[in-house]
């Protein structure tokens, strides 16, 4: 009777799966014939192999075609899940103008005009974003208050604290700050719905970007995407409408925020639905997303990876030293305070280099209806996605023991072929975190800002101890996140 009840379901899940991989292997682009790939083996259906494998050999393909073709200056097919590969081309091809950031999707976007933006719109905010490291002032001062929240003032005993969650909150607090206002950013369920929203956005995101087929997309994609759009309506109604209501009665008046500039910005706008709140909030909305994920990961592994390091209590003091250099309270520190944390950078930077959260940097996807022609003459379909492979991270060419972790690898004089330091922001070929080229982060600067001062704020009020090993993350095909279930011991300094 078991079996029998059971029954339909085992069919329609072995029809499903059965569909889903037929639809996979016929949904393929034409991509050129002389186009070489990684990750094939000999035998029969070596593509179809490939992409199956790709969940749990992403990062493996990537670095056999970096070395294979991309340092001979070729282009190459990678294999993805979705049968779909993407096509990683070498770095002198990073300033192709072709192309859409790939999580700028219909099914994720709960505002249709985020990913319908002409040119002008994108370089109008563009233009906001990048005037957030003016604010600092004001989001030194919530960065303070914000760790002090999250890690606690107990100077005499040592606490377990959660590294993932506690920086996502002084994250969120304090990008919030210079995005919104100073009363919501410490408006716990304001901070509790954009965490939703952005969390569901990133998880059905890449669900949709690598395992559903574009065939399956116009409908799985919807389904798949409901859940971030009622956490996307719950953030906008419950909060940035109002807010965005409030800006526009206030017309230039208000705390200087990017919502602030944005409100006065869309005034000029010759679509009169662009001047809306609605419009105003759903901009910000979009806005929380990368700053929020990728700081978070960004300073989460920065801490994993620097005491999990040989000499971690050393590495500490010479933070806390440089730190205890500066001038004054942290809330007061200036920007050009800020930049003279030479030490903070490069820790935060190598962090970066070693720790990439993607293998993949700078992902395009193709939008003219006739292709791309690649500089070498080799024209890639409508459709398909493009970028370069980070294995250029721990390229040997580029650094001395790639694959170890020197805190102080950036500093002046530490690494032999740069001649100069490179600070965080500083993007190149070997160095892709933010992008490079005219696909760089336009908000790279704020970002780099102010991690830089929250590493040095952990280093001056804090004692943590060593860890004997770095946890472990979560990781699927070349993605990689920081674990957030791990565990370290702090406690606050005497003053």
């Amino acid at each position: 009777m078991e079996l029998y009840a059971s029954t339909p379901g085992v069919l329609f899940l072995t029809t499903a799966f059965l569909s889903y991989f037929l639809i996979c292997f016929t949904n393929r682009l034409k991509l050129p014939e002389s186009i070489p790939w990684a990750g094939l083996k000999s035998g029969v259906f070596k593509r179809q192999r490939a992409h199956l494998q790709e969940v749990f050999r992403g990062r493996e393909y990537l670095a056999e075609g970096y070395n294979k073709f991309s340092k001979q200056g070729k282009a190459f097919a990678a294999p993805n899940f979705n049968f779909v590969p993407d096509i990683i081309v070498p770095p002198a091809y990073a300033s192709a103008r072709e192309g859409q950031l790939y999580f700028l999707s219909k099914y994720t976007y709960s505002h249709e005009r985020l990913h319908r933006d002409t040119l002008e719109d994108n370089l109008a905010r563009t233009q906001q974003i990048m005037r957030l490291p003016t604010l600092h002032t004001e989001v030194m001062d919530e960065l303070v208050a914000a760790l002090k929240d999250a890690w606690g003032s107990n100077n005499t005993e040592w606490t377990a604290v959660n590294p993932f969650e506690t920086m996502f909150y002084v994250v969120s607090r304090s990008a919030n700050r210079a995005f919104v206002s100073r009363e919501l950013c410490r408006d716990d369920g304001f901070l509790e719905a954009v965490k939703a929203y952005v969390n569901s956005f990133a998880t059905q995101g890449i669900l949709i970007r690598f395992f559903i087929p574009e065939l399956l997309k116009p409908l799985f994609g919807r389904l798949l995407a409901i859940p971030v759009h009622r956490r996307y309506r719950q953030l906008l109604d419950g909060y940035l409408v109002p807010l965005a209501q409030k800006l526009i009665l206030q017309d230039d008046r208000g705390e200087e925020t990017l919502a602030k500039w944005l409100q006065v910005a869309a005034q000029s706008h010759s679509d009169p639905e662009e001047r809306t709140a609605e419009a105003l909030a759903g901009q910000l909305a979009s806005a929380e997303f990368a700053p929020l994920h990728t700081s978070t990961y960004s300073i989460t592994d920065t801490l994993l990876d620097l005491l999990s390091a040989p000499q971690a209590e050393s590495h500490l003091e010479t933070l806390r030293e440089e730190a205890q250099s500066l001038q004054g309270d942290p809330s007061q520190w200036t920007r050009a305070q800020v930049l003279h944390l030479e030490l903070a950078d490069s820790v935060i930077r190598e962090s970066l280099r070693v720790t990439r959260t993607s293998g993949k940097a700078m992902l395009r996807r193709v939008v003219a209806k006739k292709g791309v022609l690649l500089p070498d003459g080799m024209r890639l379909p409508y459709g398909v996605y493009v970028g370069l492979s980070a294995e250029s991270h721990i390229d040997g060419d580029y650094y001395d023991d790639p694959k170890e972790f020197r805190p102080w690898r950036f500093v002046p004089g530490a690494q032999k072929p740069f001649a100069a330091p490179r600070k965080m922001a500083t993007t190149s070929p070997e160095f892709l975190s933010f992008g490079h080229g005219r696909h760089s982060c336009p908000g790279r600067f704020f970002v780099a800002q102010f991690l830089t001062a929250l590493l040095a704020c952990i280093a001056r009020d804090y004692d943590i101890q060593p860890l004997l090993e770095r946890p472990v993350g979560h990781s699927v095909s070349d993605l990689s996140t920081p674990p957030t279930d791990a565990r370290i011991l702090i406690r606050r300094r005497r003053d």
